[in-house]
């Protein structure tokens, strides 16, 4: 098996290059209603964006698209290493609630509403589960900084797990289409010198024939411009490359 922290890095932030990252956030359900539902977390959500919600309450599977309304940072904890990180509290509001999923959704909180009162106005009240779990879909968009026939770098906004393979996909110039592929999170460490910066590398797991076609034939680019550079440099300082 090859040693990929072998490959040699090559520098790409002039490329512009961009990599979409699927993520799944983890929330803790504070209350649920038709409306919409009030969460909890340790990433901070952006207002107005939309999101997929996914329940699992005692076998029942639940997912709903929905609008964040409203963030507010609720404390700080302290993780693992020592490392603290914020808490957010924050409101969505549920979109076509009315579906086969939504459906099932109104029937379990019918359930769980206290009186024929609140039934008949099942709409309005919120109610609480009993140790769902449940969590978010996240798109997370970062700039690659360095590539190799192993996997690439880049900076991301938020401590990713290492070990945790996650589908991701890369635009890269030349390529007609954006390159998808599984990545592992093999490293991500703190960025010095950036408070919520993290340098994490990623290793290329399982990508298709063409696509890591395309990883090669833009390495090759960039080794190409590197050797024009090193003659570039020899020139200047008035060094001969003949033999």
């Amino acid at each position: 098996m090859l040693d990929r922290r072998h490959f040699k890095r090559f520098t790409i932030e002039q490329a512009d290059v961009n990599c979409k990252m699927h993520l799944k956030q983890d929330v803790q359900i504070l209350d649920v209603s038709m409306g919409g539902t009030s969460i909890s977390l340790n990433h901070n959500l952006a207002i107005d964006d939309e999101y997929t919600l996914k329940i699992d309450h005692d076998g029942d599977l639940f997912s709903v698209n929905g609008d964040i309304v409203w963030v507010e940072e609720s404390e700080s904890l302290e993780i693992e290493d020592g490392e603290v990180v914020s808490v957010f509290k924050a409101g969505m509001s549920f979109k076509k609630i009315f579906t086969s999923k939504g459906d099932k959704l109104a029937k379990l909180i019918e359930e769980k509403a206290n009186s024929d009162k609140e039934r008949r106005r099942v709409r309005g009240i919120r109610v609480k589960l009993k140790n769902p779990e449940a969590a978010i879909n996240l798109m997370g968009e970062y700039n690659v900084k360095e590539i190799s026939f192993g996997g690439i770098q880049l900076e991301a906004n938020r401590k990713l797990k290492e070990n945790m393979e996650y589908k991701m996909s890369m635009v890269i110039p030349a390529a007609n289409k954006p390159l998808h592929f599984v990545g592992r999170i093999a490293s991500c460490k703190p960025l010095e010198g950036s408070g919520a910066a993290y340098k994490t590398g990623i290793e290329f797991i399982n990508m298709g024939v063409k696509d890591l076609q395309c990883i090669q034939d833009l390495i090759y680019n960039l080794t190409e411009l590197e050797h024009k550079e090193v003659k570039g440099n020899l020139k200047t300082n008035g060094t001969s490359t003949s033999p």
